[in-house]
């Protein structure tokens, strides 16, 4: 193969200029080595030749999206102008980064294959001023996914079981959602896209470090008066990529009051009295374990007014506001 490379270069006055070490035709030289550079050989590759006002000329070329990945690119040793093994790329922000091999054979074991996937927010809370908002993935154990859309949102409860409302009036806010550029990879077991955060910014952010103020940046801020009056959160995953339709996940969190929160044993977890509401309003209902010999089935009746005891009626209401107000 003969040694070529070019490319447009932008200089500072914004006039472009063409670089071109080649002395042959560009589009021969890349129509010729095509099948030499990448296998299987992509369909609908087009390119063609762009020229400066120095006569100098470059290709521009264009590349559908391949319904035959993966690909393996031929890299060349400019230098003695062997052919090295193939490998396999994948997009990692906004550079192409060699695959792993069990990657790439997980890409072809899922060849033709509806993949498996699901994503799903998950509450942790950590200490007294903060509840982690946990993107949870759990991958198809063979197929590894490049592209996919994912939306997360949250609606914050008081202690009426009452929705609290963003600025905007808006029931359900949505929180950081996990980059377009970051893959799932095929696993066994589920793991942490993204994590964000909740924070009572009454904290004096003088006195907190460099990690803890670019967190503070990241996260929902909420005054102290706010913060306290978290009872509850609702959390909705909205998740699709090819050949899988749209899936929403909803969770319910039922944390307790704030002083609560960290007692010793504290944890949230199911409990079987809700699973009737669970199947009703297609939602996972977590409670925390000092609610679990607290709940109250009201049957078909509404328990008006609260009281120390976790009530179903009260869940059921909870849930029909939201879910009437789920695309607010």
């Amino acid at each position: 193969m003969e040694s070529w490379c070019g490319g447009a270069e932008k200089s500072e006055d914004g006039k472009v200029t063409i670089v071109n070490e080649s002395e042959t035709s560009l589009e021969d030289t890349f129509d010729h080595q095509l099948r030499n550079l990448i296998e299987p050989l992509p369909s609908g590759i087009e390119f063609k030749t762009v020229k400066d006002d120095a006569g100098s000329e470059c290709l521009v070329i264009f590349i559908p999206r391949s319904d035959l990945a993966p690909h393996r690119v031929g890299d060349w040793n400019m230098d003695d102008k062997k052919r090295i093994l193939g490998r396999y790329y994948g997009r990692s922000g906004t550079s192409s980064v060699p695959l792993p091999e069990n990657i790439v054979r997980a890409m072809y074991l899922s060849r033709g294959r509806v993949p498996r996937v699901s994503v799903y927010t998950e509450v942790n809370i950590p200490n007294v001023n903060k509840i982690q908002l946990k993107t949870i993935v759990e991958p198809d154990p063979q197929q590894y996914i490049s592209q996919y859309y994912n939306n997360n949102q949250i609606a914050i409860i008081g202690s009426s079981l009452n929705v609290l409302p963003d600025t905007d009036g808006r029931l359900w806010r949505n929180i950081r959602s996990v980059s377009p550029d970051s893959p799932i990879y095929p696993k066994s077991e589920p793991y942490e896209l993204l994590i964000s955060t909740i924070l009572n910014s009454k904290e004096d952010s003088a006195k907190q470090t460099m990690e803890e103020l670019s967190e503070l940046a990241r996260s929902l801020r909420l005054m102290d008066v706010q913060f306290s009056q978290i009872y509850a959160i609702a959390t909705k995953s909205n998740f699709s990529c090819d050949n899988v339709p749209l899936v929403t996940r909803t969770r319910l969190y039922i944390l307790d009051i704030p002083e609560h929160r960290h007692l010793n044993g504290y944890s949230l977890t199911r409990a079987t009295d809700l699973i009737r509401i669970e199947k009703k309003f297609d939602v996972e209902i977590y409670i925390a374990a000092t609610f679990h010999k607290h709940i109250q089935d009201d049957g078909d009746a509404y328990f008006w007014g609260f009281d120390n005891n976790l009530h179903t009626s009260h869940i059921e209401k909870l849930l029909e506001n939201l879910t009437s107000n789920s695309h607010d």
